[in-house]
């Protein structure tokens, strides 16, 4: 195990970028744990939203009013959630729009991993396997942009560990390495019409 240095200014910017990453890790998932709540929701929402509509439209045909004006909302707040979940043919865009954050935060995506669809009966789960080198700042803006992209994209599983070699970036900043998950959803049976031409690494720099 390495000795920290007994040099005292060197032992305190150690130190105090160590303390900085934890505060970063435990604010990052206290920012984005009610965000995977509200997509497990919104989830749970479509299903129910999708069940009322179908006793609706067994009500309004037999002519019940109130459950036409029922069948009615059912379908505008089932249209507007359906609206933030992306077709198959948006992931490559997804994707894209997550390697411009990269740019922008200034960090470096070091890996990015497609994992097992997990098949719903209306929605399937599609997630990745991320890892990102840069500054906790840097990486926090790149999980505030994921978080706030036009689709429901969300972050999570967050650890964070040292950068090893390059544990110190070209401006003098601490490094660290973020490895997280994304995940989404797509309508069942959807995920076959464009996702096999996605590369296993799209997005990821080469080695």
């Amino acid at each position: 195990m390495r000795v920290l240095s007994l040099d005292p200014t060197r032992r305190t910017a150690v130190l105090l970028g160590l303390l900085a990453v934890s505060c970063l890790s435990l604010a990052l998932q206290y920012l984005h744990r009610p965000a995977r709540s509200k997509l497990d929701a919104a989830t749970a929402r479509l299903d129910r939203l999708r069940e009322g509509s179908r006793h609706a439209e067994v009500g309004a045909v037999v002519g019940q009013p109130e459950l036409e004006e029922r069948l009615r909302e059912y379908r505008r707040q089932l249209d507007a959630l359906e609206d933030l979940i992306p077709v198959a043919s948006e992931i490559g865009v997804l994707l894209r729009a997550i390697s411009d954050a990269e740019e922008r935060t200034g960090v470096e995506v070091t890996e990015m991993r497609p994992e097992t669809l997990d098949e719903g009966d209306h929605y399937d789960r599609l997630s990745y396997e991320l890892a990102v080198l840069g500054s906790y700042h840097a990486i926090g803006a790149f999980l505030a942009e994921i978080a706030s992209l036009e689709r429901i994209v969300t972050p999570g599983e967050l650890t964070m560990t040292a950068a090893g070699t390059h544990a110190t970036g070209d401006d003098g900043n601490a490094r660290v390495v973020a490895s997280f998950r994304i995940r989404t959803y797509l309508a069942t049976g959807m995920h076959s019409m464009g996702l096999a031409e996605l590369p296993n690494n799209a997005g990821a720099p080469s080695p």
